[in-house]
This record gives C-alpha cells, structure tokens and sequence, in this order.
C-alpha cells in the first residue's frame, strides 16, 4: 500500500482528516492501532468495501480500490520472490495470467 494511500485512510478511519498534521508524536497502545488498521482494511481494503464502493454512482473509490488491490499483487509478488518462496509466487503468476487474458493489446504475452 502506498504510504500516502494508508496515511489518508488511518486519518479518515482516525477520523483527523480536517485536523493539522501534529508537531510531536502521539503514543497509542497496541489494541488502539489493531482496531485502526482492522476498521482501515474494512473500510478500504476488504471484498465488502470494494463492492459497496462498485454499488455507488461515482466511480472514484471503486476504481481507486480496484487498483489498490491489483497493486497488492506486485507487492506480494516481491515479497514471495525476496523470500523465495516459490509456491506464494505461483498463486500471484496464476492471478496475473487470468488478468492479462482480458488485455487485448498484450498480443507478445499471449499463451
């Protein structure tokens, strides 16, 4: 996830969003943050969230949603790869096969 992306989410999910940005760091407990990254990915990153944003008139979020998940998949991508597991890297390439089979102007790429 881009960190502008997550920045604005946890305000918007903080709810500080219209606030100014603090000068000194705040200290929160560790249950305080899980609760802010659960409602977060409720919010954001979760099937529910992309079909709820799908269901409204503007296309904005829903598209926005769309490309933040479709970029999850490189990011997972690198991680299985750094990791070198093999088995991670399979799924996203079976994922990345499936998509490009709806790109008509991927003819090189093609099975």
């Amino acid at each position: 996830m881009s960190s502008l992306m997550s920045c604005t989410s946890f305000s918007v999910v903080m709810k500080t969003q219209y606030q100014e940005a603090a000068k000194t760091k705040i200290t929160i407990s560790s249950e305080q943050w899980n609760h802010i990254v659960d409602a977060c990915y409720k919010q954001f990153c979760s099937p529910e969230a992309r079909s709820a944003a799908a269901r409204d008139a503007n296309p904005k979020l829903s598209n926005t949603l769309i490309m933040l998940h479709d970029f999850s998949s490189v990011v997972e991508a690198k991680r299985a790869m750094q990791a070198g597991d093999i088995g991670r890297l399979m799924i996203v390439w079976k994922k990345w096969c499936i998509m490009t089979q709806g790109l008509k102007g991927l003819t090189n790429y093609s099975s």
